[in-house]
C-alpha cells in the first residue's frame, strides 16, 4: 500500500510542473486573444498630407479640392519624335517615411485608366495594379495586396481628353500621319489621398 502511494505522490510530482506549464501558456494565450478582440483597425490620417511628402505636382497633394494639378509627361524620348510625343504622363508621391498603404483615393476631372506603381527600396518601382474604367470623378482604390513603401506612382493611360488632343496633333497629309505635339492629355488631379489601416482599442 504504501508503495502505491509513494509511486502516486512520484507521478503527482513529476505531472505538477507540465500542468502549472500548460496552466500558464493557456492564460498567457488567452490574454493574447483579448487583447486581439479588444482592438478594431481604423483607418488611418491621410498619409499626403503629413509633413515631408512631396509631389511632382504639389497641387495635388495640399487637401484642398479646388486646386488642380497636372500629371507630367515622362522625360528622356525626344519631344520632336513621333516616339516622344506618345510617351505617357505621372503623378508621383513621396512621403517622409515607409508606409502600410491600403487605400487610395483620387479626385480627378478626366482620369480614366492608369498603372499604379509602389517603390521599392532599391530604388525601382514595382507594378501594383491597374486601373482600366474609372467612370466617376472620386475613385476609391482598395488595393488587392498593401504595399509598404514611401513612393506611389501613378502613370496616365487614358483621359477623356486624349481624343481631342490627338485630332489637335496628328494630322494626315497624303495618308501619313503627321505628328505636332502629344497624344496623350495630362491627368488633372485635384487630390490624391493614400491609407492605411491603425489599430485601436474597442471602448
Amino acid at each position: 500500500m504504501n508503495l502505491k502511494n509513494n509511486t502516486l505522490k512520484l507521478a503527482v510530482c513529476q505531472l505538477l510542473p507540465i500542468f502549472v506549464f500548460c496552466l500558464l501558456y493557456f492564460s498567457l494565450m488567452g490574454c493574447k486573444a483579448l487583447q486581439v478582440l479588444a482592438t478594431s483597425q481604423e483607418w488611418s490620417e491621410n498619409y499626403t498630407l503629413m509633413a515631408g511628402t512631396t509631389c511632382n505636382d504639389p497641387a495635388m497633394i495640399d487637401g484642398n479640392l479646388e486646386t488642380i494639378g497636372e500629371t507630367k509627361y515622362l522625360e528622356g524620348a525626344s519631344k520632336q519624335s513621333v516616339r516622344g510625343y506618345m510617351v505617357p504622363s505621372e503623378g508621383v508621391v513621396i512621403l517622409p517615411e515607409s508606409k502600410s498603404i491600403n487605400k487610395l483615393v483620387i479626385y480627378s476631372q478626366n482620369l480614366q485608366a492608369f498603372d499604379l506603381f509602389a517603390l521599392e527600396t532599391n530604388g525601382n518601382w514595382k507594378h501594383v495594379q491597374e486601373v482600366k474604367n474609372m467612370t466617376e470623378r472620386q475613385l476609391t482604390l482598395n488595393l488587392r495586396i498593401p504595399v509598404y513603401t514611401s513612393g506611389l506612382k501613378i502613370r496616365v493611360e487614358k483621359t477623356s481628353d486624349d481624343d481631342a488632343l490627338r485630332r489637335q496633333n496628328i494630322q494626315k497629309i497624303r495618308g501619313v500621319s503627321m505628328f505636332s505635339g502629344h497624344t496623350k492629355a495630362l491627368a488633372k488631379i485635384s487630390e490624391i489621398e493614400i491609407y492605411g489601416f491603425v489599430q485601436s482599442p474597442v471602448e
